[in-house]
């Protein structure tokens, strides 16, 4: 089996997994998104109705909102707006997108203050701060499923916990709502390869390196799943390939 340490930097802490000696550790990474942003003021302009300015000006908020009180503000300021009968239709559909990204974007800080804690050997404290992160991409879904973001965030945070088919559902989603994204097929693909699901891990390891060739770690793991199909030439080529764009890893 190789090895796998799952991980999120900076958005999760780490899992190492019990290991067979064929293959040396590995750092299986799942790199940060770059556009975190909340929903913006043009889909609250594009709106049939206009949002309300207490809603836009919460939005406002999100562009400083970086730690995890300034986040709670803005959820529970939106979880106000919610239920409101009294507000439009637009106003509550609105306030739940801006809801879910809060809780979505606190879900990532909490694991970023979990990875903190995992390097400073403090296990216990990690753990619950992952947990509530959990909770967080598990309520942020309830308010706006579209978002394959926090599919991909809470399909990590089941991962770690050992829920892999769940998972890979949780990816699968992720990557109906963006094609586009790499680290959703290499993520899914580091599962199959620990459910010794050969041919689909090498489906999805092909599909990232297709939309990212230039990441070392792809080709890398695509090489350890060819070499467990015995496919050794081709398992050589992707090792070579890795050595090439990642010169720094003497693994």
């Amino acid at each position: 089996m190789k090895a796998t340490i799952l991980w999120l930097l900076p958005l999760l802490g780490c899992l190492t997994f019990l290991t067979h000696d064929l293959f040396a550790q590995q750092g299986a990474q799942f790199q940060p998104r770059n556009n975190r942003s909340a929903p913006s003021k043009q889909a609250a302009q594009a709106s049939e109705q206009p949002i309300s300015q207490d809603l836009l000006a919460i939005y406002e908020q999100t562009h400083a909102a970086g730690d995890e009180a300034s986040l709670t503000a803005i959820a529970r300021a939106c979880a106000k707006v919610i239920p409101d009968n009294k507000r439009n239709s637009a106003d509550r559909k609105y306030a739940s997108n801006l809801f879910a990204w809060a809780l979505n974007r606190r879900g990532e800080v909490r694991n970023e203050e979990a990875a903190t804690l995992v390097e400073q050997g403090q296990l216990d404290q990690a753990s619950s701060l992952d947990q509530q992160a959990a909770k967080d991409f598990e309520t942020a879904i309830q308010y706006n499923d579209k978002n394959w973001r926090i599919h991909h965030n809470l399909a990590i945070s089941l991962a770690m916990k050992g829920d892999y088919l769940r998972a890979i559902q949780e990816f699968s989603t992720a990557i109906d709502l963006n094609a586009d994204y790499p680290n959703s097929y290499f993520n899914r693909a580091e599962l199959y390869f620990e459910l010794s699901q050969y041919t689909q891990a090498m489906d999805d390891y092909t599909q990232a390196i297709v939309l990212n060739d230039s990441d070392p770690q792809y080709y890398n793991s695509r090489g350890h799943c060819r070499f467990m199909l015995e496919a050794y030439d081709d398992a050589l080529v992707d090792y070579v390939r890795a050595t090439e764009l990642g010169t720094d890893s003497a693994v």
